[in-house]
């Protein structure tokens, strides 16, 4: 057989029992570049002929792609896909693990991963927005298919992706199936410090004034403080997955940071560990019986009361750390210097969150280039100029 295959004429053959041989009359052979013999069968010599074309121009472009390689099945290849996302945080891990098993799986499971064709995907984004999945939620079910099926095109087990061309849900009325941010003025912040039980008054402070996430509060030790030079690392999270807590490590690499605390916070953290003591591996922050805080239960015994008598709910302790950012943008600070505070993984997902809340930043630009132009050491006016030109 040579490089480019062969094709062979089997309308001569019969079967065992003497039969002339119909369907598939013609074989097309070609030598795969890992040197192994591939075939096919087909109808007419047409067919044979273009689909050995087209494995000789998919191997001479570098494009070539073993058929048997993608046979796997979708909730093999989804498991082994997984396995390699270990660098992932235990909750982002287990939030995905309950999407795959939960919306992927049961619409692409069972198929061959070259079985797969951009309808299956398209019929899964109908079926669970016609079952009233949420927007955001058919998105993010989407995107972990998508992700699987792009790592099988990295493997060489898919020539190309099949999520392709997939018209996905929007946020209906703007948004609506988000979460609303709320932003709360000091006072207001204050009032709920002081409504929530003085255990966990420090946590209040620790969102709206270091905009710590809820896991990150609950899982600072003191080893990570450093009060006389009035500093705070981030180095890990509390996360309660199936009933069992533990610390891990922050969300992303940029979540681990160093911030620089307001001095009254250092004051209200030296108060804390005196009265309260630590926790754990030495949390700041513990139950009354000195174990760890499970956040189900602390928003349901102390959070909520404490919202529902001062700012009214909804307002999730997420809120507070937006309400952090807001206050950092009143005073001008710049949006890389949010990112790195907040501990964002991209200044794009700064900008995505908070970019509504820069309504003058624009006009401050157009400001500041006015400015410059005013400061310009040419003898004629830009005005005229432009009027010239």
């Amino acid at each position: 057989m040579s490089r480019n295959g062969s094709i062979e004429d089997r309308r001569g053959r019969r079967t065992k029992d003497g039969k002339p041989m119909g369907g598939m009359r013609w074989r097309a052979k070609y030598r795969t570049p890992d040197g192994h013999t591939r075939s096919k069968a087909f109808s007419t010599k047409v067919e044979a002929e273009r689909w050995l074309d087209g494995q000789k121009v998919a191997r001479d472009r570098g494009e070539w792609v073993d058929p048997n390689a993608g046979k796997v099945l979708f909730c093999d290849y989804a498991a082994e896909v997984a396995a390699g996302r270990a660098h992932l945080a235990a909750t982002t891990r287990e939030r995905d693990r309950s999407y795959m098993a939960n919306l992927v799986l049961p619409h692409l499971g069972k198929f061959p991963l070259t079985a797969i064709a951009p309808g299956h995907l398209r019929q899964m984004v109908s079926s669970l927005s016609a079952e009233g999945y949420a927007p955001a939620t058919v998105r993010k079910a989407y995107q972990l298919a998508s992700l699987v099926l792009k790592q099988a095109v990295l493997d060489d087990r898919l020539a190309r992706t099949p999520a392709r061309g997939v018209d996905l849900p929007s946020d209906r009325n703007g948004g609506e199936d988000q979460p609303e941010i709320r932003v709360l003025d000091p006072s207001r912040v204050a009032a709920l410090h002081e409504a929530i039980d003085p255990r966990y008054r420090v946590a209040v402070s620790l969102g709206a004034y270091a905009g710590l996430r809820l896991g990150e509060t609950l899982g600072l030790g003191v080893q990570s403080l450093d009060l006389l030079r009035r500093r705070l690392t981030v180095t890990a999270t509390l996360t309660n997955l199936n009933g069992s807590v533990s610390l891990g490590p922050p969300k992303t690499k940029a979540s681990r940071r160093t911030l620089a605390l307001p001095a009254f916070l250092c004051d209200e953290l030296a108060a804390h560990l005196a009265q309260f003591g630590t926790g754990p591996e030495g949390v700041v922050l513990s139950s009354p019986r000195g174990s760890w805080v499970r956040a189900s239960s602390w928003r349901k015994r102390f959070w909520h009361p404490a919202v529902e008598a001062t700012v009214g709910r909804p307002f999730r302790f997420h809120d507070l750390r937006h309400t952090h950012a807001s206050w950092l943008i009143e005073q001008g600070a710049h949006a890389k210097a949010i990112q790195t505070r907040l501990g964002h993984s991209s200044i794009v997902v700064t900008m995505d969150t908070y970019g509504h809340l820069m309504p003058g930043m624009d006009e401050a630009l157009a400001e500041g280039l006015e400015g410059l132009a005013a400061s310009a050491d040419a003898p004629a006016s830009f005005g005229n100029l432009a009027l010239r030109n």
